[in-house]
């Protein structure tokens, strides 16, 4: 019987295999790979501009343009920088913000510059907008509704929160003084606090937040642009 070991023509069939084989994975290795695109554009940010300025206009989070672009944040976009804006023409937003959306029409609390916008501040979600004091500190409805809290809450202080229906409510936090009361319905406009440091603050301003069916969401979807 001859030894399998010097058996020459299996030898040579199993190098064929394995030669087979490496060249293979080669081939594999070295073949390129599919990316899908993303949806989305390219944007240059213009002087005077701000991220949640820019979500706004195009219609998307700001929390999704931070993610795309690793800008934990908001404050540290600049002048000439490229940013990729995802998901235009709406995607990404949820039902409910653009129901709401159509629902109601909502003025500025209070003229005060935004100084803290909605996203994420110093690794922790902020969930509204703050506006400070320079234009002086009366707290006006933002909507039409009925008060639905007033007194005070953790980390917010003197808050107010009004109901205007449809599962969108807005909350005004750290006030100093109250101008209304529990259950008053109120009209766009109404004069209903005066600004404070009542909570976790640092200094008087306004936190003003926005609420779809319990979702907080950027109050610059539903505020006119100025």
């Amino acid at each position: 019987m001859v030894n399998p070991i010097f058996n020459r023509p299996k030898i040579a069939k199993l190098q064929l295999v394995i030669l087979y084989l490496l060249l293979a994975s080669l081939f594999f290795a070295c073949s390129p790979t599919t990316v899908q695109p993303k949806e989305g554009v390219w944007y240059q940010v213009r002087e005077g501009e701000t991220l949640d300025a820019i979500a706004q206009r195009f219609s998307v989070d700001v929390i999704l343009i931070q993610r795309e672009n690793q800008i934990y944040d908001a404050r540290d976009i600049f002048v000439g920088m490229n940013i990729f804006i995802p998901r235009t023409q709406g995607i990404g937003v949820s039902p409910q913000i653009e129901a709401g959306r159509g629902q109601i029409r909502m003025i500025w609390p209070s003229l005060g510059t935004i100084s803290s916008g909605f996203g994420k501040r110093q690794g922790r979600m902020h969930h509204g907008v703050d506006l400070t004091r320079d234009q002086g500190k009366d707290i006006l409805a933002a909507s039409s509704g009925v008060v639905e809290f007033l007194g005070v809450q953790s980390g917010y202080g003197r808050t107010i929160i009004i109901d205007h229906g449809n599962g969108i409510k807005t909350l005004y936090a750290h006030n100093e003084k109250f101008y209304t009361k529990k259950g008053r319905r109120v009209k766009q406009g109404t004069k209903i606090a005066k600004m404070g440091n009542t909570g976790r603050s640092t200094g008087i301003h306004l936190h003003f937040e926005v609420r779809v069916n319990g979702e907080k969401v950027n109050p610059l979807r539903f505020l006119p642009v100025r």
